[in-house]
């Protein structure tokens, strides 16, 4: 299948040295795509690195965007060799779904080092970018993250809400709260699961006790509803059960009690 157009379930024995030559040497983009996948799990291997580190190159932002993710920053060798890529990426990569999977690349090391470049990131017209510079940020100073984040708060979509979702949780600001509840009550269900370990992660450490409860309430009534699903209500119990030892520890008994009686609630439910 040459042209990579055969409908079909495909096994593929090439070796990984094979798919280093297709790599370099076949002319679609389905022949470096496959190249990608196989040496995601083998970047251990030379030749897997090979094929990963020169990719984050590749002419298509899709199979950039594919190495960056597959990138394993933990291993040394991947680590020193990518560095230089990465940063660049992160700089100025002209797709900014590249640009945003570089900078959360980056900011999974938690160096101080490279604070300038998230910071220049900010000023990006990306939800994307910022989300991504906004939790990099977040990752080495939390409170610089806080003020940012609260700059944002009349203008974001996408990513850049998620972040700073993450990063209101993180604080357990109550100033924050009425921003975090809006965005969690006006959404859809995916969206609010999306949301909802911050949201809960939020709700345990919120300072106002009558913000915890609005919280509590909600997750509650989403545990409640969604409970004939799969794992859902072990999973809110869990979160719940969570928030009431956060708010025992902040020696509110009132939120740690309604926490304690939601995860009844939802553990009695039909």
């Amino acid at each position: 299948d040459g042209d990579k157009i055969i409908l079909c379930k495909k096994t593929d024995n090439k070796s990984l040295d094979e798919f280093a030559y297709q790599y370099f040497n076949a002319p679609l983009y389905m022949d470096r795509f496959e190249a990608i996948e196989a040496a995601q799990s083998k970047e251990v291997e030379a030749a897997g690195q090979k094929i990963i580190l020169a990719a984050l190159k590749d002419k298509y932002y899709g199979l950039r965007l594919k190495a960056v993710r597959a990138l394993k920053m933990n291993n040394k060798e991947i680590h020193d060799a990518a560095l230089p890529v990465l940063t660049t990426l992160a700089k100025s990569d002209a797709n900014t779904l590249v640009r945003a999977a570089a900078l959360t690349a980056l900011g999974k090391l938690k160096d101080p080092a490279y604070m300038n470049i998230y910071k220049e990131a900010i000023g990006s017209q990306s939800y994307a970018v910022q989300g991504a510079a906004l939790t990099a940020i977040n990752g080495i100073d939390s409170l610089q993250a806080l003020t940012l984040a609260k700059g944002f708060e009349k203008d974001n979509l996408g990513a850049l809400t998620q972040a700073m979702i993450t990063v209101f949780a993180t604080n357990g600001s109550s100033e924050a709260w009425p921003f975090v509840y809006d965005k969690f009550t006006a959404g859809d269900v995916n969206t609010k699961f999306g949301m909802i370990r911050n949201f809960g992660a939020m709700t345990g450490k919120v300072k106002n006790p009558e913000f915890a409860q609005q919280g509590i309430s909600e997750i509650k009534a989403l545990g409640i509803k969604y409970k004939k699903f799969g794992g859902v209500g072990p999973f809110i119990i869990n979160m719940l059960n969570n928030i009431k030892e956060d708010r025992t520890k902040l020696n509110d008994a009132a939120s740690a009690k309604a926490a304690d009686d939601a995860a009844t609630e939802v553990k009695d439910a039909k």
